[in-house]
């Protein structure tokens, strides 16, 4: 920015100006490069089995028939890793009392969203790992869902996370501007109006997706990803694997599978299951 342009005389010039798209032509053209691009050698793809529950006790989980299924080289659950899964951090400082509500790449003792990765598998092909994943027996034990903020903080509101003693994950307080009770004392009228806004979600135009490759002899990750924050994508530990704020759960698995088998593990999310299991913003109320 130069020095003598201020940030409003920055922000004035491009409200309603025609904002070039330095990456539209690579897009229109199709020169642009985009993780399913990618092929290495010896690479194997990876698919994820999930929840269909909004909430439940996982009571059991066989992997016996998908894993006799044809050109299935990897198939596992959080029980089955060699050392225990890491939980994934958030990516600014967390506040006191969040670490219960971290989840892991994969459900342990409960799933607690419809779409939380439960399983992995990988195969040779995607269309052999999505067989062995129909294949895949999980036993659940189904407890109340909870829908919506109200009912989450409700009284006597199943408890989601375990260790902790209710569903609010975290309170933090702005104070800034002058007490609005003395502006409110000197209206005429004053009405209370309570505004909740939806969930939302992207269309992307590439859904997530991630390439990684583990170099077994030096210990060393390489990654692609589909992402605007490669600083926050990979920072992992072995053998352990502890992702730090990867947006998706799936990703943390594409990099234990590749930790596991000396192959390079390929994953996208299908386009199905954007909408519903990709990160999104979260509900809003407000009084």
């Amino acid at each position: 920015m130069p020095e003598e342009m201020g940030a409003s005389e920055m922000t004035q010039d491009a409200i309603g100006a025609d904002i070039a798209r330095p990456g539209d032509r690579q897009l229109v053209t199709g020169d642009a490069h985009f993780v399913g691009d990618i092929h290495l050698y010896k690479e194997a793809q990876m698919c994820v089995v999930r929840s269909l529950l909004p909430h439940a006790r996982i009571e059991s989980i066989d992997l016996t028939r998908a894993r006799q299924m044809p050109g299935v080289l990897l198939a596992f659950s959080a029980a089955d890793c060699p050392s225990p899964l890491s939980k994934i951090t958030v990516r600014s400082k967390s506040p006191p009392g969040l670490e219960p509500f971290l989840q892991y790449p994969l459900a342990t003792d409960r799933a607690r969203y419809v779409g939380e990765p439960v399983a992995v598998i990988v195969a040779e092909s995607r269309y052999l790992a999505e067989d062995a994943a129909d294949a895949v027996e999980i036993d659940y034990d189904p407890l109340p869902p909870l829908a919506g903020i109200e009912a989450s903080l409700s009284e006597g509101a199943s408890t989601i996370h375990d260790g902790t003693t209710g569903n609010v994950a975290s309170v933090r307080e702005f104070d800034v501007g002058d007490d609005p009770s003395d502006v409110l004392k000197s209206c005429d009228v004053v009405f209370t109006e309570r505004l909740t806004s939806q969930r939302g979600t992207a269309s992307p135009m590439e859904t997530r997706g991630l390439l990684a490759d583990y170099d077994h002899s030096r210990g060393f990750f390489t990654l692609w990803g589909t992402t605007t924050g490669a600083c926050w994508l990979g920072r992992s530990n072995c053998p352990s694997i502890a992702f730090d704020s990867s947006r998706h759960m799936s990703e943390a698995a594409s990099a234990v599978a590749a930790n596991c088998i000396p192959r390079t593990i390929s994953w996208r999310l299908l386009r199905r299951n954007c909408a519903a299991r990709s990160s999104g913003s979260r509900t809003g109320e407000s009084t």
